[in-house]
Parts: structure tokens; sequence; C-alpha cells
């Protein structure tokens, strides 16, 4: 077997180690697994330089010791490399039996730590995923911006405190941090922000960085702005995160802002022309970012559920076309008001016409509007008797739509009359207040003045509740 090119032992769980003598197949390209060989060793892959495409390994933190001799930097065909550590569950005791060990976690620390120092691959590795790391740190060659790395994934690292200065790296598309547990702050130094005085130029800041993604890193209560200078800096060329599009934090419940200074530095998380739905989920702010409120955007689709410490909505209704939005269990929102609906009036003139008022807003094309477990929300506010009265072909509100829920919002006493009014001669054609018990008191009695102002120009509007 000495000429043997290609072992595929990828979906092999039950394996736990290799016979002696694989260390002797010096011609292989292809081993999708790395297991301990000889003594719980990886010292064996040396003579391996040929290995290439993706290499996952399996570390035993207590028994390995010979990492160094491993040679990962002579094996340049590598480019994508995951390395798994795990740590023994039980040790003897003086009798020969086995028990848990509960001693070797500060030690497993210190092992960890020089074992990743050792593991430095060649720099043409392009994917790096590390999983169980016990180290308090990452070793320096991980940053190198000499690296051709494009995606980094750190996840389960558990004694990680913070993060070394990742920016650096030039090629870098792809970084997901996860479970990191004893992470509490990310620094400045994590941009990786170098400035050379002698060319005056800046070098860092994530380059081409496309996507980030921090999740259940469950401690993580800080994360640094950038400073007033670095952001107004223009007497040189600085820039953070230019590329970046997607920006994903979830389940990381002690963070409680953003870094604001560096939000707005990353001009391509500003209006992504090409997105079309939008998610946020479990934001914490008080407010929502201006740009997803700006005209330009593409969006139809809009989400926004547990988001804590919303108290207001902004001017959603600015959005050209937006078909559907969904508020959903903000638990701290009391007050929806005119702002909502984005209404805003452009005066222009010419000399053929005059003067004439163009009206954007409004919601032009939102067909689904739905509110649910909103319990706080005691107010919508109506709009004005002039802009009711406003002539139809100046001003319209919400004129494509079709469907109003409002579900499990006990808070709410009635609804925006002069609006509804306003929507329902036009397309609207059911309204749900499904179990918000003072919305079906006021408008149940299909009889009654508050649903006949609403359903008298709409005789086919229909009431679920």
């Amino acid at each position: 077997l000495k000429k043997l090119k290609h072992l595929y032992n990828e979906a092999t769980d039950s394996l736990k180690q290799y016979p002696q003598g694989i260390a002797e197949l010096t011609s292989l390209v292809t081993l999708n697994k790395v297991l301990p060989c000889d003594g719980n060793k990886v010292g064996w892959l040396k003579n391996l330089n040929r290995l290439s495409g993706k290499l996952e390994m399996w570390i035993e933190i207590s028994s390995c010791c010979d990492s160094v001799e491993a040679e990962l930097g002579k094996k340049m065909h590598i480019q994508e490399l995951r390395i798994n550590f795990y740590e023994s569950a039980t040790t003897t005791d003086g009798r020969g039996k086995q028990v848990k060990d509960t001693s070797s976690s500060s030690s497993s620390t210190s092992v960890s730590n020089e074992v990743l120092d050792a593991l430095h691959p060649h720099p043409n590795l392009q994917q790096l995923a590390i999983e169980g790391y016990y180290g308090s740190r990452l070793p320096g060659w991980i940053v190198s911006p000499l690296n051709q790395l494009t995606s980094i994934e750190l996840d389960n690292c558990e004694f990680l405190v913070s993060l070394p200065p990742l920016g650096k790296l030039p090629l870098l598309e792809t970084l997901e941090i996860k479970r990191l547990s004893k992470l509490e702050y990310v620094g400045r130094e994590f941009l990786g922000i170098a400035t050379s005085s002698s060319m005056g130029t800046i070098a860092g800041g994530f380059p081409k960085l496309k996507k980030l993604t921090f999740w259940k890193c469950i401690n993580w209560k800080k994360w640094e702005d950038i400073t007033v200078e670095e952001e107004e800096e223009d007497n040189v060329a600085i820039s953070v995160m230019p590329c970046l599009t997607e920006l994903e934090i979830s389940d990381c419940r002690r963070l409680t802002e953003l870094p604001q200074r560096l939000m707005r530095k990353v001009d391509a998380l500003k209006p992504y022309p090409n997105l079309r739905e939008l998610i946020i989920y479990q934001y914490e702010g008080s407010q929502l970012p201006r740009w997803i409120t700006s005209p330009l955007n593409q969006l139809t689709h809009i989400r926004l559920y547990f988001c804590k410490g919303l108290t207001s909505l902004p001017p959603l209704g600015k959005l050209p076309l937006l078909e559907t939005l969904s508020i959903d269990n903000l638990y701290e929102l009391e007050y929806v008001g005119r702002e909502f609906l984005g209404i805003a009036t452009t005066t222009t003139s010419s000399c053929s016409s005059g003067t004439n008022n163009i009206i954007d807003g409004g919601f032009p094309k939102l067909k689904k509007l739905s509110f649910w477990k909103c319990p706080k929300w005691n107010k919508w506010e109506d709009i004005t008797t002039a802009q009711e009265e406003e002539e139809e072909e100046k001003y319209s509100i919400m004129p494509c739509l079709t469907e109003l829920i409002i579900r499990s919002c006990e808070g709410l006493t009635e609804l925006p009359q002069r609006l509804l009014e306003k929507v329902s001669l036009s397309s609207l054609k059911e309204l749900d207040i499904f179990f918000s018990t003072q919305l079906k008191q006021v408008y149940g009695d299909k009889e009654g003045q508050p649903w006949k102002s609403i359903s008298r120009h709409n005789p086919q509007l229909r009431l679920r509740y």
C-alpha cells in the first residue's frame, strides 16, 4: 500500500485510531481525517507532505505532545484545515478503576496553547476551523498578513477571553465566532488597524470581509467602538470592513449596544441595494438604524421579532417596495405614531404648472401588515382630518393593503379610525383581531358605529375575531 494516494475515511465516526505503519504511506494525497496512531500522537504526519484538499484533525489534549513533529507548515497543498480538540473524560485511580477526571482542565489550557502554536500550517491554507480549543489565546501565526485565509471559524473555544487582530488578514471573507463562553470584551485591536507613518497608509480593518457572525457568546458585554478620529479620518485612506454585507449577532444577550461609530463607518451595511428580505431577531437596542428606512432600499419583506428594546417604530412607510411587514413579540412597544407612515411632502414648481406638492411614503406597495404579541401597545396614532380629506390622486395610505392582523395585543383599545377609513376605501379585504380582547369588544358588534365607520365604503371587508 506504499503507493496508495487516496484514503477516504470521512464518515468513520467509530474509528478511534490508525494502525501502525500508516506513517509510511508517504504518497497519500487524500486523507480526510487524522486520528491518533501509535500512542495517541500526530507526529506520524511528518513525511506525508503530498496531502491536499481538506484535512480534519482530532487531537486529545492530555496525551498529544508531538504536534510540532507533524510539520504542517510543509504541507503546502492543504486548503482546508479543521482542528478538533477533545479531552479524556476519565482517569484511573490508585486501584486501577476509571473515574471522572476533574483536575486536568488547568493543565489542558497550557498544553492546548503549545499544541496549537506548533500546528502552524502553510500560508497557502484558505479555510481554518478550530473547535473545542482549551487554550487561553490564539497563536500568532493565525493573524499573519502573509496568510491566504478566506474563512475562519472558532467554535466552543471555552477559555478564550479576547480576540486577536484578525482584521490584519488581507483576504479573509468569512469569520464565525461561536460559543466563546468566556469572551466578555472585543476591543479595537480586533480590527487589526495599523498606520504606517512614513507612507501615510492604513492596513487592516478586514479589507475583504463579507460575513461576520457571533453566536452564543453568552458573556460578551462590550464591543469597543472606534475613536472619533478614526471615524472622521480623511487625511489617510482608512476603511473598516468595506465589503461587509452580512453581520449576524445571535444569542449574545448580554451585549447591550453596537459600536455606533464603527457601524457608521461600515458603508456596505448601509442600504444593500439588492436586499429583498430583512429579519431582525432579539435586537435589544432602543431604536433601529436609519438606513433601514432609506427610500433607496429594495426591501419587500421585513420582520421584527423579540426586539425587546424597541418602544416605537421608525418611518417604515418610506420604503417604496415593501409588501409584507411583521411586528412580532415587541414586548416594550407602547406607541405607534403617524411618523410610522413615513409621509413626506415635497414642493416643486415649473413655469407651465406652477407649484405642485408631491407626497411620498404611506406604504405604497404594502399588502400585509401584522402585529402579534405586543402586550404593552396601547396607542396607534390616527392621521389628521386634513390628511384624511386630501385628494385621492395626491395622497394615499396603504393603497394595496389587503390584510391587517392584530393578534394578542391586549393593551390596544381602539384602531385609528380615519386611517382605516382611508385604507378601507381601496383594497382591504380582511381585518384579523384574534386574542385582542378590547378590540373585539369595540369592533365585534357589526351593528355598532366603530365597525360601520370602517366598513361602510367597503362592504366586502371581513372581520375575524
